[in-house]
């Protein structure tokens, strides 16, 4: 009897083969491609523990935590307020991150190892704000919302993280991997107008 092997899939596995969805003429409006080079986790801070957190994360990654809604960038991490005392982590793909970021708070803070639980998806182009004010209630106009600018937000009823990358603009956005492919099939109806090209991997 053969032995039964399981093979780790992205989440949008089988949706996202290059391809130009809705207008055709000149160059797509918007680009889109899921990040599977990543590991996740949150990091909650215990009570009172808040500064000692942000204390051990500082040297490890050569990073201080945001205390407002912003995203931060170190040596080896990136970490995105995602509320009061409470940060995901964004790290390349690794095993153990949970067991590596307990290492460096120790007791002062929580992790959950989220890497499994959600999907992330680059979005970039021209008309990447105006695809997005189809589906949130918060303000992205560059006057308000700028390059390190991070928001937790419902898009499309799904409850959502994301930041701003650079000015092209580009935005990464996490959501939950079960609701992956009604944000997809959201976004493919929302950007056909302005051309959608679909997995491509620019960075």
């Amino acid at each position: 009897m053969s032995e039964l092997q399981f093979v780790p899939r992205m989440p949008l596995h089988g949706e996202l083969s290059p391809r130009r969805i809705g207008r055709l003429e000149g160059p797509a409006g918007v680009v889109v491609h899921e990040r599977g080079d990543l590991s996740l986790a949150l990091i909650m801070a215990r009570r009172g523990m808040r500064a000692a957190c942000i204390e051990g994360l500082r040297a490890p990654y050569d990073l201080d935590a945001p205390v407002t809604a912003r995203i931060m960038h170190g040596r080896t991490l990136s970490l995105a307020w995602a509320g009061p005392e409470t940060w995901l982590a964004i790290g390349s793909t690794r095993p153990d991150f949970e067991t590596e970021l307990k290492a460096v708070v120790g007791q002062a803070a929580s992790i959950v190892d989220l890497s499994d639980q959600r999907v992330v998806m680059r979005m970039s182009g021209p008309m990447t704000r105006a695809v997005l004010a189809k589906g949130v209630t918060i303000d992205l106009h560059p006057r308000v919302f700028a390059v390190g600018d991070t928001a937790i937000t419902l898009l499309a009823h799904i409850t959502t993280q994301l930041w701003q990358v650079d000015d092209v603009p580009t935005f990464d956005l996490v959501s939950p991997r079960a609701t992956a492919r009604d944000m997809f099939h959201w976004l493919t109806v929302s950007a056909a107008e302005f051309g959608l090209d679909v997995g491509r991997t620019h960075s």
